[in-house]
């Protein structure tokens, strides 16, 4: 076995790791490590054009959201010997309309607020074409009017599209005008669904659609998908097939076996499971890049700082976690209570921790009726428990334990 200093030679043949690179050219571009999943992208564009997903921080969305943008702006070049290369037969150019609502959250006022969210949406359609015109209708009525006028030529894709929500659930006014602001938006969006080839979107709290998309009925949700369960995140087959170089050099430093290395990687960043069958599991993906990418071989925590505290922080300012099925031991849900869509006001507080990533899908019952969630693996269960402890004192009604079980 490999002693503790002995250094770690990299093979040429071996590819850099993208550790917090999002943009699929870059990737492509400069050669580093690619965990292909391109052929479930085709499966998923083959049977469905207006698609949203919900996933927790750090697991990929704006890394496929980019893989998105590359294969409808025609760039075929970065998709050279990937799974969709020979799949894919759309040699059409669209226009792409990139929009990341995380910009628009953390607002003061509700002006700020739409000030941010005009310029957005202004240099987003200015892109495809767009030109908005001041002192003239407002900046949703122009772009009604032009969206009319287009023939189904435009991508639309938004990472974050409940962002301004989450980021203020613990104020009513701010949230109210969030959602009114976005649900504006999305029905002129629904209204123009002609002009779009595509619309994607991405989000984390499930619960905002309630008041967002009531005329977006036409989105199909993959969230809980079995077929789609692995497009985001590892599984631990693609662990092995392409980062087998960087399993051995981690197994060796810790002097343990790869499949060792392995089991001890699944109980710290593994045991997510995103299908309504409990038959998927997959690693978070920013955890595994960040372990293999430290020589040290550390079993490291870097859940707690990569954005998903956020979640839970707005969870207990506005109160959620005081609700009861927020209690010791595993949740039970219904099903339903995970695949519908909630008001702040009636949310299951379970379900919205299950999509900000903080609980998983343990088991379902025979019946497919209800689903036993629970803390995926070691890392979130202590980063959880730490957000909680150090909100106690700041929001004390609040102070109370999320689900846990043994992992």
């Amino acid at each position: 076995m490999l002693m503790q200093n002995e250094p770690v030679v990299m093979e040429e043949s071996v590819r850099d790791l993208p550790v917090g690179i999002s943009a699929f050219g870059s990737i492509r571009n400069r050669n580093l490590l690619y965990a292909d999943k391109t052929d479930l992208l085709y499966a998923m564009l083959k049977k469905y054009s207006r698609i949203c997903i919900s996933r927790p921080h750090r697991f990929g969305k704006s890394l496929l959201l980019s893989t998105l943008e590359a294969l409808f702006s025609g760039q075929t070049e970065l998709f050279k010997d990937l799974k969709i290369e020979k799949l894919w037969t759309d040699t059409n150019t669209y226009r792409i309309v990139a929009l990341d609502f995380s910009e628009v959250q953390y607002k003061n006022t509700a002006a700020e607020m739409q000030a941010r969210f005009n310029e957005l949406l202004i240099t987003g359609f200015e892109n495809a074409g767009f030109v908005y015109k001041e002192n003239s209708m407002s900046l949703i009525s122009q772009l009604s009017s032009w969206l009319y006028k287009q023939d189904g030529d435009i991508v639309l894709l938004i990472d974050e599209y409940d962002a301004p929500l989450v980021s203020n659930m613990h104020n009513d006014g701010l949230f109210n005008f969030a959602r009114q602001m976005t649900a504006e938006f999305f029905a002129t969006v629904k209204a123009r669904d002609k002009a779009f080839r595509l619309v994607f979107m991405t989000g984390t709290a499930k619960f905002a659609r309630a008041g967002v998309f009531s005329g977006m009925n036409h989105l199909q949700d993959i969230s809980l998908m079995p077929e789609f369960g692995t497009l985001l995140g590892y599984t631990e087959a693609e662990l092995r097939q392409y980062f087998g170089w960087y399993l051995e050099q981690s197994a060796r430093v810790r002097q343990e076996t790869v499949q060792e290395l392995l089991d001890n990687m699944r109980r710290m960043y593994g045991g997510f499971c995103f299908d309504n069958r409990a038959e998927t599991h997959v690693f978070a993906p920013w955890s595994v890049l960040c372990f293999l990418s430290d020589s040290s071989g550390m079993l490291d925590n870097y859940w707690f700082d990569s954005g998903n505290l956020s979640v839970i922080r707005s969870l207990m300012r506005a109160g959620v976690l005081a609700k009861p099925e927020m209690s010791q031991g595993e949740c039970t849900v219904s099903l339903k209570e995970l695949q519908g869509s909630h008001s702040v006001e009636d949310v299951n507080a379970a379900a919205l921790m299950f999509y900000a990533g903080c609980l998983t899908i343990k088991d379902v019952d025979r019946n497919g009726a209800t689903a036993t969630l629970a803390y995926p693996n070691k890392e979130v269960a202590f980063s959880a428990e730490m957000g909680r402890v150090q909100q106690a004192h700041v929001y004390p009604d609040s102070n109370q334990s999320m689900c846990k079980s043994n992992v």
